[in-house]
């Protein structure tokens, strides 16, 4: 299997979205970091280098209610992929969101991050 160098954060307060793509990205040679609150992935984002940021379309503040991925607008310089395999994608699939993945399976997650991240598919 390939390795790659490129860190991956993964916002969700769902574990069983954590599992799924955490699995994916670390079977495909990604490092992975998961976030399980928006004060989790700011801490993570200000104090640490992630390639690409994977958010759960249905994280939003506890306090003012705002989806966790308008918070992330600061860091624009992230490549942010949503993840709305419920389709919840509201107006939020938009800059700073570079791409929207409708499922949660292995091959879906990894092509995702591979265009993001402008990194050829390999077949073989």
């Amino acid at each position: 299997m390939k390795q790659y160098s490129q860190r991956i954060l993964v916002i969700s307060g769902d574990y069983d979205v954590h599992l799924k793509v955490g699995l994916a990205l670390e079977e495909g040679g990604f490092g992975v970091e998961c976030a399980y609150s928006h004060l989790d992935a700011l801490h993570a984002l200000e104090s640490e280098h992630f390639d690409a940021v994977l958010v759960d379309a249905k994280m939003r503040d506890r306090v003012s209610g705002e989806p966790v991925i308008k918070l992330l607008g600061t860091f624009q310089v992230v490549p942010m992929i949503l993840l709305a395999p419920e389709g919840d994608l509201a107006p939020y699939s938009q800059p700073p969101v570079q791409m929207v993945l409708g499922a949660l399976d292995k091959r879906t997650v990894l092509r995702g991050v591979l265009a993001v991240l402008h990194i050829p598919l390999i077949h073989g």
